[in-house]
């Protein structure tokens, strides 16, 4: 006769033994291979394993006659949370390699890491060659030079339990200059086959009038007083681009980008965190995900930017425009602004051209120190409007509440208030002549103020 107090062990320690066991000899056997990335996608299997063990220690015990097993035993607790760690180490780890790939970290014992430079020999470019650096990981910082010489000084990385088992890998990269028709391109040989990881900073000079097309996976990105085209591609590393006499485009995939004093355009495009970019003598276009804040200033021609929340569209931006989390303010332009967002508050003066904003759940504030010459359209959605003008202004009004109130401190016979039960409004014109203001709000109240 069976005992029904007894059960017997569970199949999930055994399987989580052989799965830990499988992870160490992986990583032992391949020290370069990122075991950190593949149990950040599959992580689930441990449920998976999970799930089957319990599955099979219910089947078993019913067919002894056993009780039911337990769904979580103490010892099983105490192996998981022990097992958590040693992945969560192996994810963290690659992620330092990443991102940081001098630290170049084994799991235990953290390894040293080593470097050396070597400079390479001088080339000659002709005028207005391009210039493309590719590094898997590691900095490139470039900088432009009045002579016609190409100089790359490499520096190169490697972990190691000493300087010498480091050197031994970082024999291993070779760094090479190809010539590509009338432009080169620099880089490193056998980067990404060297066991533990190894990287590659590239400090180069340029001549002036060179372009540049640069590619850095990990790593940041440095260049100045370039005055042909740049093109960056940045991976998880900082781009900083000064003194650019030509078009610069980057395409970025987290860290922060600084773009100032651009001779021609301005193009950024992907994601990432901080945002400035100033003095740009053509047009700038922001398209992407950026989770920190956007400054932009002086941008002579077209400003389009196109974040995941908001659109904003600025014509001669002779001042400054913030973006962040909470608000959008913009202040100095020369021409048309049109604004689209939503959960952002608004800020926005000295617009010289049309003004067209529209917003929702958050508030809109518009103020003018001369009397608006061109339209302005305001449309808001759960948030105040408050449009403060001169007292000398001319202007023909359409302004509406739904569920809110209109209150202006402009009046006249020619405003002509119309109420009923759930909406207000203030229709006409005041003075002579002037520019259509029309502001559309539900659930708020629009506000027509006289400014100081």
């Amino acid at each position: 006769m069976s005992n029904g107090g007894q059960y017997r062990s569970s199949l999930f320690v055994g399987l989580l033994l052989i799965l830990l066991g499988v992870i160490f000899f992986i990583d032992r056997l391949y020290p370069g291979f990122e075991i950190g990335r593949l149990i950040s996608i599959y992580w689930p299997v441990l449920l998976i394993l999970w799930g089957i063990a319990k599955l099979l220690d219910r089947l078993s015990a019913r067919g002894a006659g056993q009780a039911r097993p337990a769904i979580l035993s103490g010892g099983e607790g105490v192996l998981l949370v022990l097992l958590a760690l040693v992945l969560s180490g192996f994810v963290f780890r690659d992620w330092l390699r990443n991102h940081f790939p001098g630290l170049a970290l084994d799991l235990a014992p953290f390894q040293q890491s080593y470097s050396q430079s070597i400079p390479l020999a001088p080339q000659t470019l002709a005028p207005g060659a391009r210039v493309a650096i590719a590094t898997g990981r590691g900095d490139v910082t470039v900088h432009a030079s009045d002579d016609d010489k190409l100089v790359v000084t490499a520096r190169k990385s490697g972990p190691g339990s000493n300087e010498s088992s480091a050197d031994e890998r970082m024999k291993q990269v070779a760094v090479a200059i190809d010539r590509q028709g009338d432009g080169v391109l620099v880089h490193p040989v056998h980067m990404d086959t060297v066991p533990g990881g190894a990287s590659v900073d590239f400090d180069v000079r340029v001549p002036k009038g060179s372009s540049l097309a640069i590619d850095a996976a990990h790593g940041d990105v440095n260049v100045s007083g370039v005055a042909g085209n740049i093109d960056v591609r940045a991976g998880d590393g900082d781009t900083d681009i000064q003194g650019a006499g030509a078009d610069v485009s980057v395409e970025s995939d987290s860290g922060d980008v600084r773009v100032s004093g651009v001779g021609g355009n301005v193009r950024l495009s992907g994601r990432g965190d901080d945002v400035e970019i100033n003095q740009v003598a053509g047009n700038a276009s922001i398209e992407g995900a950026f989770a920190g804040d956007v400054e932009l200033r002086n941008v002579a021609k077209t400003l389009r930017c196109t974040t995941q929340f908001s659109d904003v569209t600025l014509s001669q931006l002779t001042g400054k425009m913030d973006l962040d989390s909470d608000d959008i303010s913009v202040s100095g332009v020369g021409g048309d602004a049109r604004i689209v967002t939503r959960n952002k508050g608004v800020t926005a003066d000295h617009i010289s051209g049309q003004l067209s904003i529209v917003d929702s759940h958050s508030d809109v504030d518009v103020s003018y120190d001369a009397p608006p010459r061109a339209d302005i359209s305001i449309t808001d959605d759960s948030g105040d409007v408050d449009l403060k003008l001169p007292s000398n202004s001319n202007f023909f009004l359409s302004a509406i509440s739904r569920s809110g109130e209109v209150n202006s401190d402009f009046g006249g016979p020619a405003l002509r208030p119309v109420n009923d039960e759930n909406t207000q409004q203030l229709n006409g014109q005041f003075g002579s002549g002037g520019p259509k203001i029309s502001i559309s709000n539900t659930y708020g109240t629009v506000r027509l103020s006289k400014s100081p």
